[in-house]
C-alpha cells in the first residue's frame, strides 16, 4: 500500500494502513474500520465490473477473456476516473453505507445512463 497522502510517499502494510484509517476516521474499533474500508473498494469494483460489462456488451464480445490487455488497463482507467468524477463524497459515503447491493446497482447504473 503507497501513502500517497504524504511528501514523500512510503509502502504501508495492509494492517498498518487499517489502523492509521481507523484513527483518521474515529472508528471505535479495527474491525470496523476494516468493514468499512472493505466497503469503499467494493462499491468501486463495482462500478467497474459495470463499466466493463458495458463496453463488452456495446462491442458484441462475450467476456473479459476477450479483451486485450490494453483495452483491459484502458476501461480500469476509464472507470477509475468515472467513479471520481461522477459521484460526489457524499454520494460514495452514501453507497458505501447501504446495505442493499441493488440500490447500489441502481445508483451506478444511472450515472453510467447519463453518458
Amino acid at each position: 500500500m503507497i501513502d500517497a497522502y504524504l511528501d514523500n510517499p512510503r509502502f504501508l502494510c495492509e494492517d498498518c494502513t487499517i489502523d492509521i484509517y481507523k484513527e483518521e476516521h474515529n472508528f471505535k474499533s479495527r474491525k470496523a474500520a476494516a468493514a468499512h474500508r472493505r466497503r469503499m473498494f467494493d462499491v468501486s469494483y463495482l462500478f467497474n465490473e459495470m463499466v466493463t460489462d458495458r463496453y463488452i456488451a456495446e462491442r458484441g464480445l462475450n467476456s473479459v477473456d476477450d479483451l486485450k490487455e490494453d483495452e483491459m488497463e484502458k476501461i480500469m482507467e476509464l472507470s477509475k476516473e468515472g467513479y471520481n468524477n461522477l459521484f460526489t463524497k457524499k454520494e460514495k459515503v452514501k453507497m458505501e453505507e447501504m446495505e442493499d447491493q441493488e440500490k447500489i446497482e441502481i445508483m451506478l447504473s444511472r450515472k453510467l445512463d447519463q453518458l
